[in-house]
């Protein structure tokens, strides 16, 4: 249910979008001036879209590494659920994270700590999954996040991972813009 509900309203953003190029571009009514700028932005947005038609190689390969990634936190959601001992269905553990980490983006917390909680919880409980199971799934997730972060970030520092895009000297030394470098009395 959660999977047909996300495809229809990316089919509905689609079809709202395309109604609104088309009013955009072959209005030849006269726009009032407060509803311009709204029609100089869908111009804008759908141009933008059109764009990706000179770059269908990088835009299949971004939604080939897209998807990946959302199978693989799905099964990694799914083998942790289970490893807690609470059986879950495929579509809450594909849709639901998702949902979940969308909501922390909202800025109402650091990194959406308790938010995206709150709501997988929220969501989970629909499902029939109790919160202590629910938390432990999730404290789960960030505590291995944020060890592979760690991981990631000593084995670069040790192995010199991406030589080429360090900065060369100190940070006074980086200029902020085309017009001079920071000195120490900045």
């Amino acid at each position: 249910a959660y999977l047909v509900a996300a495809v229809v309203l990316f089919l509905a953003a689609l079809a709202t979008t395309a109604v609104a190029w088309r009013v955009a571009r072959t209005s030849t009514f006269a726009v009032p001036v407060r509803f311009e700028r709204a029609r100089e932005a869908i111009i804008a947005f759908v141009a933008q879209l059109a764009r990706f038609r000179r770059h269908r190689r990088v835009v299949a390969t971004n939604m080939s590494v897209t998807v990946l990634r959302w199978g693989v936190t799905t099964a990694w959601y799914a083998a942790v659920f289970q490893a807690v001992g609470q059986p879950v269905t495929w579509a809450g553990v594909a849709i639901i994270p998702i949902m979940a980490s969308l909501v922390g983006y909202l800025p109402i917390s650091v990194a959406g700590l308790g938010t995206s909680e709150f709501t997988a919880v929220t969501f989970y409980q629909i499902e029939g999954i109790g919160a202590p199971a629910v938390l432990s799934v999730w404290l789960i997730n960030r505590i291995t996040q944020y060890s592979l972060a760690a991981l990631v970030m000593v084995a670069s520092r040790r192995y010199r991972i991406a030589p080429e895009l360090e900065t060369p000297g100190d940070v006074t030394s980086v200029v902020p813009g085309p017009h001079r470098p920071l000195t120490s009395q900045d």
